[in-house]
């Protein structure tokens, strides 16, 4: 037998309260499934049983205080006794047979039915996804590949699809909930099986409700997913509907989250006072949204005198991530700025000629990927990513290029541009611009660059800084080409001139190291015929 214990919680925490359990004695688990949760001060933490068995001995229940290492189930073969450290009690004299006949013992709990749909990995630099669309409901019909859910990171929106073909079972989610990689967002299976499926694993059939016996206060969900509230509320809790509780809310008192209990803690904030958004349970959005009653007449007052100055824009997810990692850009990352101006006369002409000759739209921006990853043999480091505190060169160049839409900005990457031609580069990119715009990009195209191109001489502007994205090395900031007099020795001749401020980490690239990459890269475009050697 094998005893689950509570796990550390870090160094800043020595005990856990247990938030829920999970399992019974009896059950039988596998490897991965989550036994008990125990709410820290930080965190909700899953304890996942490390073996598999039946469930012999559950040591805790909900709301008692442990500490790491504590052991919390005990898991072994079928058959198998456990005996704790205490001598067990006498077992009790059976009670007297009543008159009715016993009911017949409860059948075993059926195995689960039913597809579960979870989140897919968004990639290695996203950690958390927010749910932007729920297409389905219980009951509809699906079928393989129809898009259930839209999740939006911090770089595009995933559509989720069905890998299974039937009638949706349950919808775990919501529009604005947070979810990472592997929650489980829905569960499609058969019609048939339909009447089986109880969210978090079937159960036996419950008993008959007696007669007269009083409803229950909410009802019993057995599962992971939402707080769980047992036992019945007493005959005299049930209030008319015009009534309003104690605290002169007018809602029911809701179940709430473990970690919206934690924030409420920790914010002195009575959990009977704050409104569930979806209805059934509170979550900690909705505690951090929480205004105390004596704010809110003020606050909308002031809300409603300013109504006619001005629009509310709601604030996206993609907005908002990308304001948190420009600020962290901005405040973790040591960065330096080096601006080089570009004679773009030659570029200007093999443009023509690849568009004359071969039929071929290149863009400047594809002509400075090739330039960038030729002169990178010269100064590997700009083709680096600083990464767990270690600078990571690479052997191929990935060249990101900033792509703005509709109220967002994404990096499609063109991978391995050290080994491909200009036209390939260039069918490259523009079949990555079109995903982008379609919203299809994939976490593969983007979060693997260890430089971006942003080009803003489309709209005129003649020079700008880009903000670095980490951990990518350094990022270019293109603007306009302008004519501007050249002296040739002996006059003044029009030159089509662009400017190139290049945002370095000077955790990885040094001033005088990123001016010769600079200058490195003005050769290079200058005289294009250089990349061929």
């Amino acid at each position: 037998m094998t005893e689950i214990k509570m796990p550390s919680a870090g160094q800043t925490t020595d005990e856990a309260t247990i938030a829920s359990v999970n399992v019974k004695v009896g059950d039988t688990v596998k490897r991965g499934d989550v036994l008990v949760e125990a709410e820290t001060d930080k965190a909700v933490l899953p304890v996942e049983s490390f073996a598999a068995g039946d469930v012999l001995a559950v040591l805790v229940s909900e709301g008692d205080k442990v500490n790491a290492g504590s052991v919390l189930v005990v898991v072994g073969k079928k058959g198998e006794k456990y005996q704790s450290e205490a001598p067990a009690p006498a077992a009790p004299a059976p009670a007297a047979a009543p008159s009715a006949p016993a009911p017949a013992a409860q059948a075993a709990a059926p195995a689960n039915v039913g597809t579960e749909i979870k989140m897919p990995s968004a990639g290695q630099t996203t950690d958390e996804a927010t749910i932007v669309s729920v297409n389905v409901k219980v009951g509809d019909t699906v079928k393989r590949g129809d898009v259930l859910v839209e999740a939006e990171t911090d770089k595009a929106v995933l559509p989720v699809e069905s890998f299974a073909a039937g009638v949706v079972f349950d919808v775990l989610v919501a529009e604005g909930d947070k979810v990472n990689a592997g929650s489980v967002l829905a569960v499609v299976g058969k019609a048939a099986d339909a009447a089986s499926y109880r969210r978090g694993g079937a159960a036996a059939a419950p008993a008959a409700p007696a007669e007269n016996a009083p409803a229950p206060a909410v009802i019993e969900e057995q599962d992971e997913y939402l707080p769980i509230i047992k036992g019945s509320a007493p005959a005299h809790a049930a209030a008319p509907a015009s009534a309003a509780p104690a605290s002169g809310k007018r809602h029911p008192v809701y179940p709430a989250m473990p970690n919206a209990k934690m924030m409420a803690r920790q914010r002195g904030i009575d959990l009977a006072d704050v409104v569930a958004s979806n209805g059934q349970f509170i979550k900690r959005m909705d505690v951090e949204n929480y205004v105390p009653a004596a704010l809110e007449e003020p606050a909308a007052a002031a809300a409603e005198q300013a109504e006619a100055e001005y629009e509310v824009l709601p604030m996206t997810n993609i907005r908002k991530i990308i304001g948190r990692r420009m600020k962290e850009s901005l405040s973790e990352i040591p960065c330096w700025q080096c601006t080089m101006v570009i004679k773009m006369d030659a570029c200007m002409a093999l443009r023509d000629t690849y568009k004359n000759k071969k039929g071929i739209k290149l863009s400047y921006n594809d002509i400075m990927a090739k330039a960038i990853a030729v002169a990178s043999r010269r100064f590997p480091l700009v083709n680096a990513r600083y990464e767990n505190d270690e600078v990571r060169v690479y052997k191929h160049t990935n060249v990101g290029l900033a792509v703005a839409l509709d109220g967002a900005l994404v990096v499609p990457v063109v991978k391995d541009i050290d080994a491909k031609g200009l036209e390939q580069i260039a069918l490259d990119y523009k079949a990555q611009i079109a995903k982008a715009r379609d919203g299809k990009l994939a976490p593969a195209d983007m979060g693997c660059g260890s430089i971006t191109i942003s080009n803003l001489g489309m709209y005129d502007v003649e020079q700008f800084i880009a903000i670095d994205n980490p951990p990518e090395s350094c990022i270019l900031a293109v603007g306009a080409i302008k004519v501007k007099p050249e002296w040739d020795g002996e006059k003044f001749v029009p030159v089509h001139a662009m400017t190139v401020t290049g945002s370095f980490d000077h955790r990885i690239i040094d001033g005088a190291y990123g001016a010769q990459f600079l200058q490195e890269l003005k050769t290079l475009m200058e005289d294009p015929s250089l990349m061929l050697c």
